[in-house]
């Protein structure tokens, strides 16, 4: 099984990009989901296994993929290079609606979540900005819920079982 992961993992890269201006945000499939994710990129939720970035201003970068750890699947601040070469494409975010609302915004902060099955993993992140009210969600799961799952989900608003998230840090 994977290492424990935590907070603080999270926190950390957070607090570099705490009211920071996003400029650009990518999203890093395996290459066999790039076909399905193209397709769905108007869309307010996309779900697929790799990893997403979220660039800033300041020249930070929040690398977010799924790691498996301790009690299974958790959403980690990791670092591009932990995949193997080549193993991920890199398709930016389309400027257009809905995803057009966060380029440009202020990074006012980061809420860390989990499950009650997951063992204090944190399994989705909630992004507030600044500029507006719809927030940008990045976690693990499947079919639009946050759960013990290898692949992504990013969406504008929450994930369809957001009344079942307990919230274990806001940063």
């Amino acid at each position: 099984m994977g290492r424990k992961t935590d907070a603080h993992d999270l926190s950390a890269a957070y607090e570099r990009v705490l009211g920071q201006t996003l400029t650009e945000i990518a999203w890093r499939p395996i290459t066999s989901d790039t076909p399905d994710l193209v397709a769905t990129l108007g869309q307010e939720r996309l779900e697929y296994s790799g990893a997403a970035s979220l660039f800033f201003r300041n020249r930070e970068e929040v690398f977010l993929t799924w790691e498996q750890c301790v009690s299974g699947y958790a959403i980690v601040a990791s670092n591009p290079q932990e995949w193997r070469p080549l193993s991920l494409d890199l398709i930016n975010a389309s400027r257009e609606f809905p995803w057009s609302q966060f380029f440009g915004a202020t990074l006012q902060g980061a809420s860390l979540f989990r499950t009650p099955r997951s063992g204090g993993e944190v399994l989705a992140i909630r992004h507030r900005f600044e500029e507006t009210s719809e927030a940008l969600w990045i976690g693990v799961g499947h079919n639009g819920e946050v759960d013990d799952h290898d692949d992504l989900i990013i969406s504008v608003g929450p994930p369809k079982n957001v009344d079942k998230l307990d919230l274990i840090k806001d940063i």
